[in-house]
């Protein structure tokens, strides 16, 4: 769920699959290689060639990569971090962020009351990430179009960091570079403690990308073990497929292989990637200053540990505190998430592979 931390991994990992495809057996028997060069030598003086064609492409990359951001990023991160520090028993009793004018203020009442009530803006109401439409509201009503982006500037200085940190380490033998990203991780904690408040509140007086940075002593202590957590849980996930298609390569039941492969990143992202990512996020969150208003009502299992005089809140904590009803409305949004995603993105692949086939088919016309 948080893109900084897996935006990097997940691009080098989509590489090496894109390369695996193409060098299968079976995409080779749809694309041969000899094809796919008279395709191009075709293209290049004719359809290709042409300047509203290259502008064509131009424009349906740049929307492509729009959406592909906003699937990612918006969706799948800022939503479900949202989720994950709003407090269920949420009432209106807590005083708005800065939104854009009084009719955004009664559009925030209306799709935060729950229906039938009749006790005006203190009664017990259903929390914003109960659905996406109230979460996408929200998000605009804080900023506008830029609340969908909320701390994307932090997601990226955090990528492009841990990115060169890890790129140091794959120029080093293959033992070290497998703990590169968690070594980027750990060096990178503030920006994921920063990225985090970003997305749930609005800045104070720390008006400056970095003043908004935790000491990086306390953002350590408090984030060094639940980070390595979700290292440890997203490498065991993402080894999974590698792993089943090594002992299923040479067999008869490649089809096998991968079902049972997928059925095991969904398994392990679900019970184990998840939780792991709950807990460091909510341990993340309990480091927000005292002075920055979340933008959901913040969890007041966050700020307990603030009464025994804790720095931030433990681990076991963070587990402990995240009711059965979070767990249960993060999944529902996790998944509605997922129905809106799965069918943008095949849609998307079935245009590329239609205009892939149609270029072709002019191409041999010609």
């Amino acid at each position: 769920m948080d893109v900084f931390r897996t935006a990097w991994t997940d691009v080098v990992i989509g590489t090496v699959a894109l390369k695996d495809v193409f060098h299968s057996e079976v995409i080779s028997q749809v694309i041969s290689k000899r094809s796919a060069e008279h395709l191009a030598s075709r293209s290049v003086a004719g359809v290709l060639g042409s300047a509203g064609f290259v502008a064509a492409v131009v424009i349906e990359c740049v929307v492509a990569l729009a959406i592909f951001l906003f699937i990612s990023y918006t969706l799948n991160s800022v939503f479900p971090l949202l989720a994950i520090v709003e407090d269920d028993a949420t009432t209106l009793d807590y005083e708005p962020v800065q939104l854009k004018d009084d009719s955004e203020l009664e559009k925030t009442a209306e799709y935060m009351a729950s229906p039938g009530n009749e006790e005006g803006p203190v009664t017990r109401s259903r929390p914003v990430t109960s659905n996406l439409r109230s979460t996408y509201r929200l998000l605009r009503a804080t900023r506008g179009f830029r609340g969908l982006w909320r701390g994307f500037d932090y997601a990226l200085v955090h990528s492009i960091f841990a990115g060169l940190i890890m790129a140091a380490f794959r120029a080093l033998p293959s033992v070290f570079s497998l703990v590169g990203f968690a070594v980027a991780s750990l060096l990178t904690v503030q920006l994921g403690v920063a990225w985090t408040h970003s997305v749930i509140s609005e800045p104070s007086q720390r008006t400056s990308f970095w003043q908004r940075l935790p000491p990086f002593k306390l953002a350590f202590r408090a984030t060094a073990l639940p980070t390595l957590t979700v290292w440890l849980a997203s490498g065991l996930t993402q080894q999974v497929p590698v792993i089943i298609d090594g002992l299923t390569k040479d067999s008869k039941y490649d089809a096998f292989g991968w079902l049972l492969a997928l059925g095991l990143w969904v398994f392990l992202h679900v019970f184990i990637v998840t939780p792991a990512t709950v807990v460091l996020v909510r341990v993340q969150a309990s480091l927000l200053p005292e002075g920055d208003q979340a933008i959901v009502a913040f969890d007041r299992g966050l700020t307990l540990h603030r009464a025994s005089g804790k720095e931030y809140m433990t681990m076991q904590d963070a587990w402990n505190s995240f009711s059965r009803a979070a767990w249960i409305r993060l999944v529902k949004l996790c998944a509605k998430v997922w129905a809106v995603s799965v069918p943008i993105v095949l849609a998307m692949v079935l245009i590329a592979a239609s205009e892939f086939y149609f270029v072709h088919w002019l191409s041999e016309r010609r």
